[in-house]
């Protein structure tokens, strides 16, 4: 289900959450992880089957999200309340994601669950100004971690 979308989204948070922890400057490389990102937006629309509603409407959902925080930087477009629009729509996805992951029978349970948290985390943490010590690691090693279980899933 949606695997080269996953694969590639897995990709994009193991750049984003393990290379800035090793000092790796990933501002250099901004535009082609906003491609990437939204190549796995596009990526999981496409792929979307009929096994079911639920997991159609949650990829359909995060796979748009993807495009929507994708495309905004790089045709630098903008609007009142963007952030506002983009950390709902995270937190939407990630319910999405983790009922998928709970209530139908998928294969990447996991995955699914963890990248579910990390939606919901990504759009509750700016909305809510949501902040701890060492927060930068956590969520860092949070994303590497989401990120190599989406890429090394089967």
């Amino acid at each position: 289900m949606s695997k080269f979308g996953l694969y590639l989204y897995g990709i994009v948070l193991i750049v984003l959450g393990v290379l800035p922890l090793l000092q790796v400057n990933i501002f250099e490389f901004y535009e082609v992880i906003l491609v990437a990102q939204g190549l796995a937006g596009v990526l999981l629309i496409l792929e979307l089957n009929k096994k079911g509603q639920i997991p159609m409407l949650a990829f359909l959902v995060t796979g748009l999200f993807l495009v929507f925080v994708s495309v905004l930087p790089l045709a630098q477009w903008s609007f009142s309340g963007a952030g506002t629009v983009s950390n709902i729509w995270s937190m939407i996805a990630g319910v999405l994601l983790l009922v998928t992951a709970l209530a139908t029978k998928v294969t990447n349970k996991i995955g699914l669950i963890l990248l579910g948290i990390w939606f919901v985390a990504n759009g509750a943490i700016p909305q809510f100004q949501i902040s701890f010590n060492n927060m930068a690691y956590v969520i860092g090693i949070y994303m590497g971690v989401t990120g190599l279980v989406q890429f090394t899933n089967k």
